[in-house]
C-alpha cells in the first residue's frame, strides 16, 4: 500500500506544474477573448462590402496620417523574451519607419530605445543583433549601458551646461506579458501611456495554439521586403477563416492546399496582436513562429519572422524547415503584391469584405479631425523641443563637436527621429 502511495505522490508532483501552467496559459487567453480587435467583434460582420476612401492604397499623406494615428500610439508586439538569454543581448529593427533596438538589462528587463545617439543622432547599434553590456556610438564615442544611461562622453565634460544624466537614450514604452511576448508603444505624450492605455493588447486566438512560455528558445530570424501597402495584409486576413477537420485554418495563402507539409501555414493555429503581429503554432510541433509586419512606406512593407523552439535546448531548426517556411512566406507576400497592384488599379472603387479597413479609416479620420481643430499635426511619437527629457544644450540648439565648435548645419536628435518617423533614412 505504501508503494502505491509513493507512486501516486511521484505522479502528482510530476503533473502538478504542467497542470498549473496549462491553467495559467488558458486563463491568459480567456482574458484575451474580450479583445477589441476586429477579428473578434461579431457585432460588425466582415461580410458587407464597403467602398474605400480615395487614395486608400497609394496616397502618401494618408499613409503618414496612419502612422500618426495608429503606429505612433498603439502597442505593437515586436519579439519574445526567449530571444534574450543573457544581459546585454540585443537586436535592432525598424517598425513603421522608427529605428529601434531592444536589449536585456542586468535586472532581467527587456527595454526598447530609439536607435539614435543623443549627440549627433548617429545609430547606437549598427549590427542586426549581438551582445554587449555597453553600446558605443561610432561618431564620437558616446557610450550607453543596458538601461540607456549615458556612461561616457569623451571631451564633453567641459562643455557648458552638459550633464550626462540629461543625455540618456530615448526610451520606448516596453512591456513583457505573462507568455513572454514583448510589446512596445512609441507614444511620448505626457501621461499618454497610463491607466488602461498602459495595458498591452489582448491576444486574439485562432484555432488551438500551443502553450508558449517565456523560456522558449530563439532559433533564427529573417526579413523579407515586398511592394504592397500594409492594409492589404489586413484586408487579406479579414473574413478568411474557415473550419476544416475540426481546426481553424486561414485560406488564400498558397494556391495548392493538397498534401501540405507539417508546418504549412494553412494548418497552423494563430495568436494575433493588433494589425501587425501573428504567432503561428501547431500541436505536436517543437517550433512556433512570430511574424511581424513593418509598414515602411505607402507601397512597401517588410515582414520579419522569428523562429522559436517550444522548450529551451529544444529541437534545432533544420535547413529544410527554414526553407519551407521562407518559401511559404514569400508566396504569401507575392499574393499580397498581386492584390495591391489590382487595388491600385481599381482605386477607390475597389471593394473588400473588411470591417478592419473601416476601423482603420475611422481611427485615421478621427485623428485628422483633431489635427484640423488644433491647426497642427499631432505626432504622438515625436520628440518635441519642449520635452523636458531634452538636455538644455539640445533645447538651445548648442551641441558642440569634440573640437567645441558649434555646427549649425548638423541634424539634431529631434530631426533624426522625425526623419525616421516620416519614412526617411539617415545614411551615415
Amino acid at each position: 500500500m505504501a508503494d502505491y502511495i509513493d507512486l501516486f505522490a511521484v505522479i502528482y508532483n510530476a503533473l502538478l506544474p504542467a497542470l498549473i501552467a496549462s491553467i495559467g496559459f488558458n486563463l491568459w487567453f480567456y482574458r484575451s477573448r474580450a479583445a477589441s480587435h476586429p477579428h473578434t467583434d461579431d457585432r460588425h460582420p466582415a461580410t458587407q462590402p464597403t467602398q474605400l476612401p480615395s487614395g486608400w492604397w497609394n496616397d502618401e499623406s494618408r499613409f503618414q496620417a496612419e502612422k500618426r494615428a495608429i503606429f505612433s500610439q498603439t502597442w505593437i508586439c515586436v519579439s519574445h523574451r526567449g530571444r534574450f538569454v543573457k544581459p546585454g543581448d540585443y537586436f535592432s529593427t525598424e517598425i513603421a519607419g522608427f529605428r529601434i533596438f531592444l536589449i536585456l538589462g542586468k535586472d532581467g528587463r527587456v527595454r526598447a530605445f530609439h536607435n539614435v545617439c543623443r549627440h549627433r543622432a548617429y545609430p547606437v547599434t549598427k549590427k542586426a543583433e549581438g551582445s554587449a553590456m555597453v553600446l558605443g556610438c561610432g561618431y564620437h564615442g558616446w557610450s550607453y549601458n543596458t538601461t540607456g544611461a549615458l556612461t561616457k562622453a569623451p571631451l564633453f565634460d567641459k562643455v557648458p551646461g552638459f550633464k550626462k544624466e540629461e543625455n540618456n537614450l530615448f526610451e520606448i514604452h516596453t512591456r513583457t506579458d505573462d507568455a513572454g511576448f514583448v510589446h512596445i508603444n512609441f507614444d511620448r505624450r505626457k501621461g499618454a501611456v497610463t491607466g488602461g492605455s498602459a495595458i498591452v493588447p489582448r491576444a486574439t486566438k485562432i484555432g488551438q495554439p500551443v502553450m508558449i512560455y517565456q523560456t522558449s528558445q530563439f532559433l533564427h530570424s529573417w526579413v523579407i521586403q515586398r511592394d504592397f501597402n500594409w492594409k492589404v495584409m489586413v484586408a487579406n486576413s479579414e473574413n478568411r477563416i474557415v473550419r476544416a477537420d475540426s481546426s481553424f485554418i486561414e485560406t488564400g495563402i498558397v494556391a495548392n492546399t493538397q498534401a501540405l507539409p507539417e508546418l504549412e501555414l494553412n494548418h497552423m493555429s494563430q495568436i494575433k496582436f493588433g494589425y501587425l503581429t501573428s504567432i503561428y503554432t501547431r500541436r505536436g510541433s517543437p517550433f512556433w513562429f512570430l511574424v511581424t509586419y513593418s509598414p515602411d512606406s505607402v507601397g512597401k512593407t517588410t515582414l520579419r519572422c522569428e523562429a522559436y523552439s517550444v522548450k529551451r535546448q529544444g529541437t534545432p531548426l533544420d535547413e529544410k524547415i527554414q526553407e519551407t517556411w521562407d518559401e511559404q512566406l514569400r508566396l504569401k507576400l507575392q499574393d499580397f503584391e498581386g492584390i495591391y497592384r489590382k487595388a491600385c488599379r481599381d482605386g477607390s472603387h475597389s471593394k473588400y469584405n473588411i470591417y478592419g479597413q473601416k476601423l482603420i479609416a475611422e481611427n485615421v479620420d478621427s485623428h485628422l479631425k483633431q489635427e484640423t481643430a488644433e491647426g497642427i499635426e499631432n505626432k504622438p511619437a515625436a520628440i518635441q523641443l519642449e520635452n523636458t527629457e531634452l538636455s538644455e544644450a539640445e533645447r538651445r540648439g548648442l551641441l558642440y563637436t569634440v573640437e567645441n565648435k558649434y555646427n549649425a548645419n548638423r541634424f539634431t536628435v529631434c530631426q533624426a527621429v522625425e526623419c525616421a518617423a516620416a519614412g526617411g533614412k539617415l545614411d551615415w
